[in-house]
């Protein structure tokens, strides 16, 4: 056990963590309105604008629908059940604060990613593990620039991984004073675990289920006897377990949340899946492995901090394996958490002599200033995994890139995709209240124009004898999916009708504006080639 000055040291904030902090926070906050929200944000945004309207995410109908799956993932009444609400209350304090605007919609969600960064080294030291691992863990998330990328998002993936954090740290802390014995009430540190766990569950409740079952994982392996049982233990995380099942219970009586589907394949497929897209694109993981090799001869505090971090980091991976559908998204709240393991094995290279210091300074800038070790290891993985059979690999080779340069171009010189030409040709030339019918991308024209707007993935379309002054035909690559089907099929219908003059903008109609996904995210102009945009208007 710690001596008291020590764990007293612990709690002081790091100079180190401070600067690395400030010196970030463009990175995170700079330009947040640059761009215009993409579909999956402007439904964030009219969720926000739904809470402050009814008190509630409501899914509404016809124009006033936000549904992104044909309505089913609505339950009873219209209320929203897809995803927890606290990104729409986050939201929409933003907007409550700062009025209804794209940099109010991401700079709640923004502002979470930042304070991840000295969130991750607090957590670090109360997991017990170094001041240097902290201070590499603050370093390596401020720098990953897939996490930089969906902070800077309006939806819930920083928010959930700062949560996470959170989680991680009272329960480290916690953990600690049970330990300490009956002397220490450790009330606080109860409640305070009580509250990031629920808060964890309102964020987004596949990595709760993840996360809560490697805490409780963790916690079995750890303890025993009496305390195993222990009331400051047992109440909150009982408390955070009971509103899980109350919301999953609430959330399944939407048609899109039942589609659980043969679990077995799932779990395998999805597991493979998330290990190679942190691979990919967060850390990658044979030098994740070697390094953390290292950390068994390290002391009791960087194991500790080891176990703990693996746990959680392995049950938010097999939470997002639940999920019906596979997006890179569903791991970003675990991301720092990954980087904390990988802090904790160059901080124990760092104690290996000089030599051990300048090679773990150099895997550092390695892998914040380069593609290069993700590329080779990647290929590595997927060599391996074709010769062995037991997984299924796409060939997707990753690019050399630099990707800090990357995220500096994006910040001075902002993409601008489809849902900008469209939305300001539409604010020129469109009067209020008009009607447009489109193919997908829908819901930014709903938050950011006030024209009457239908189709989509919402699937609500204007009565047959209404007229609709705009149409817009997207030019997605592929058959069209479900949700947006009917959408296609009627504008086809108008259009082959006659009526419509057809209207060109100079830029490329790309499907999505600004996905946070690594391999889809447009950091320059004028991005990847496509067919221009095309709009119509009614003669």
């Amino acid at each position: 056990m710690r001596a008291p000055r020590e764990i007293l040291r612990a709690w002081k904030p790091d100079v180190i963590v401070v600067l690395l902090t400030l010196l970030t926070a463009l990175l995170f906050l700079y330009g947040l309105g640059s761009t215009y929200l993409w579909q999956d944000e402007a439904q964030t945004a009219l969720l926000a604008r739904s809470v402050l309207r009814h008190g509630v995410p409501m899914v509404g109908e016809g124009p006033e629908s936000l549904s992104a799956r044909a309505g089913e993932d609505a339950g009873p009444g219209g209320v929203y059940l897809q995803i927890a609400w606290l990104q729409a209350y986050v939201a929409a304090a933003g907007f409550a604060l700062f009025g209804e605007s794209a940099w109010a919609a991401r700079a709640p969600f923004a502002l979470a990613g930042w304070l991840s960064v000295p969130l991750v080294a607090w957590t670090m030291r109360r997991a017990g593990a170094s001041v240097l691992a902290a201070r590499l863990a603050s370093l390596l998330t401020a720098l990953s620039v897939p996490f930089v990328v969906c902070s800077r998002q309006a939806r819930y993936y920083a928010l959930a991984a700062a949560v996470t954090l959170l989680v991680a740290g009272t329960y480290a802390a916690l953990s600690r004073q049970i330990g300490a014995g009956p002397g220490r009430p450790g009330h606080r540190a109860a409640v305070a675990f009580g509250v990031s766990t629920c808060l964890l569950v309102l964020s987004f409740d596949l990595t709760a289920l993840g996360v809560l079952g490697g805490v409780g994982a963790h916690w079995l392996l750890t303890r025993a006897g009496r305390d195993r049982w222990d009331r400051r233990w047992v109440v909150p995380y009982a408390t955070a377990c009971l509103l899980l099942g109350a919301w999953l219970a609430l959330s399944l009586t939407a048609p899109s949340r039942r589609e659980i589907g043969d679990l077995g394949p799932r779990l395998r497929i999805g597991l493979s899946y998330y290990l190679g897209q942190l691979d990919a694109h967060i850390v990658p993981l044979p030098y994740l492995a070697l390094l953390l090799g290292l950390t068994r001869r390290r002391g009791t505090g960087d194991r500790s901090a080891a176990a703990l971090l693996a746990c959680l980091a392995l049950g938010g991976l097999g939470g997002a394996t639940l999920a019906p559908s596979r997006f890179f998204r569903y791991i970003v709240p675990v991301a720092p958490l990954a980087l904390g393991l990988t802090a904790l094995g160059l901080s124990a290279l760092a104690t290996r002599g000089r030599a051990g210091r300048v090679l773990s300074g150099a895997l550092v800038v390695a892998v914040v200033t380069s593609t290069a070790p993700f590329v080779v290891s990647h290929a590595l993985l997927a060599t391996l995994a074709h010769a062995s059979g037991l997984v299924t690999v796409r060939d997707r080779p990753l690019a050399y890139r630099v990707p800090l340069a990357d995220l500096f171009r994006e910040l001075r010189d902002p993409p601008r995709g489809p849902i900008a030409a469209v939305v300001e040709h539409l604010r020129a030339n469109a009067r209020p209240g008009q009607t447009i019918v489109t193919t997908y991308g829908e819901l930014p024209l709903k938050f950011h124009t006030d024209l009457r707007v239908y189709g989509g993935e919402t699937a609500q379309l204007p009565p047959d004898d209404a007229r609709a002054e705009w149409l817009w035909r997207r030019t997605l690559t592929g058959p069209a999916y479900r949700e947006i089907r009917e959408s296609v099929d009627w504008v086809d219908r108008r259009l082959a009708q006659g009526g419509y003059r057809r209207v060109g903008l100079p830029v490329a109609d790309r499907r999505w504006e600004n996905r946070e996904d690594p391999e889809w995210h447009v950091f320059t102009n004028p991005g990847p080639a496509a067919p221009p945009v095309v709009l119509y208007v009614q003669d």
